[in-house]
């Protein structure tokens, strides 16, 4: 496989994660918070108003990312992975405030640094 197609080939991988992550949050906020690391309950509108919005959020990202990968623009694309990348650190640090445990927080870091892998490999 050639080295451009695997570059592009991740830009996209990365829009789909988060257009369907964000999709998955928006539909069902209950479940998806368990893999976030916090757990709402059906009757809990005040998890539910913060979890609905992160999946919004990722959401408007992975159409973003994929609209720049479609462009044929994988910079942008890139510098906009980049850039989101405070949301994982801030998830990681609120997962961890949340339960007062690492355990929950290490998805979010290590998602962190492959977007971070993906976001540099796509601007260089």
């Amino acid at each position: 496989m050639d080295i451009n197609a695997l570059k592009t080939a991740s830009g996209y991988l990365t829009a789909t994660f988060l257009t369907t992550a964000g999709l998955s949050t928006i539909l069902n906020p209950v479940v998806r918070s368990k893999n976030f690391g916090v757990t709402a309950r059906p009757d809990d509108k005040a998890m539910l108003a913060i979890i609905r919005p992160m999946g919004a959020r990722d959401l408007s990202l992975g159409l973003t990312i994929g609209m720049f990968m479609y462009q044929g623009d994988p910079k942008n694309a890139g510098l906009v992975t980049l850039i989101a990348l405070v949301i994982p650190a801030m998830d990681g640090w609120a997962v961890w405030n949340y339960n007062g445990r690492m355990k929950e927080a290490w998805p979010h870091i290590v998602g962190g640094c492959i977007f971070g892998a993906v976001g540099t490999w796509l601007v260089g």
